[in-house]
């Protein structure tokens, strides 16, 4: 069976699933046969692996994209189920808004962190791209505060807890340099002294990559990696050499993980774990 394309457009082959699953649920309240559920479920699980996958992009690393897909499934046999084909919309629309909500909930079930600060942390990085390209350069604590309509005060306990934020699961499943599924834990320096010489290469030519997206930065940016990542210093003492607040650190470095993010999205486990 040819799973339905997913766009916005009307087309006729959309009319005419519209009126197949009109159909099919029709015969599948009657009869009751899961044979006519499964068919209706087979078709639209393309769907599904296409809105987690959409999602999958905006979020970290270590989101399990399992976990996403069987909330995403789950959601569509409940649709297949509670559908009511005199509501209006379309079996195909109807599914759509449920899985996305769907996925929503069990990201926010997974989510140790407040969803206010989540919020906070989207704005911030909006309000002080908007504010970089209106002026320039970027905001200092204070504008950016004024920009959100924060005290500076609660500007800084909010950006502390954005900080403290970034966390990862050592069981998470990423990709090897061969495009195989391994635990992050498998990625850790091992403390034996009898190292695996075929990883010790892997692991060199990741850091390798690594440390030319870091020559890449500029030099503030790169004393800042330093400064955290070399020399292990805290946000606190890394604000006293450059002269800027803790909270300021705290927003360059986010910034600075961005970027690197970007160069390596073949790599995110190196910036993940740092």
């Amino acid at each position: 069976m040819t799973a339905p394309v997913y766009s916005s457009t009307v087309t006729p082959r959309r009319a005419d699933r519209a009126h197949e699953d009109r159909r099919l649920i029709l015969e599948y309240r009657r009869s009751g046969d899961p044979r006519v559920r499964d068919r209706l479920v087979f078709t639209y699980a393309p769907l599904v692996k296409y809105l987690v996958g959409k999602k999958l992009r905006t979020l970290p690393a270590q989101v399990d994209a399992d976990d996403l897909t069987s909330a995403g499934l789950e959601a569509l046999i409940r649709c297949v189920d509670r559908y009511d084909p005199e509501i209006g919309s379309t079996l195909e629309a109807y599914i759509w808004t449920r899985v996305q909500g769907a996925i929503l909930d069990e990201l926010r079930r997974d989510d140790f962190v407040p969803r206010a600060v989540r919020r906070h942390e989207r704005e911030a990085v909006n309000v002080g791209s908007r504010f970089a390209r209106e002026h320039g350069r970027e905001p200092d604590d204070a504008e950016l505060a004024a920009e959100l309509g924060m005290t500076l005060e609660e500007f800084r306990v909010r950006q502390h807890e954005v900080a403290t934020s970034a966390v990862g699961s050592l069981n998470a499943t990423i990709m090897d340099a061969d495009d195989a599924e391994i635990e992050r834990l498998d990625t850790l320096a091992d403390t034996d002294a009898s190292l695996d010489p075929e990883q010790a290469v892997m692991d060199g030519a990741a850091q390798e990559r690594l440390a030319r997206a870091i020559d890449e930065l500029s030099d503030r940016d790169r004393s800042i990696m330093v400064m955290l990542h070399t020399h292990h210093m805290t946000l606190a003492e890394t604000g006293a050499v450059l002269g800027v607040t803790e909270s300021r650190v705290s927003q360059l470095h986010t910034r600075i993980r961005a970027k690197l993010a970007d160069a390596l999205h073949d790599d995110r486990v190196l910036f993940e774990m740092t």
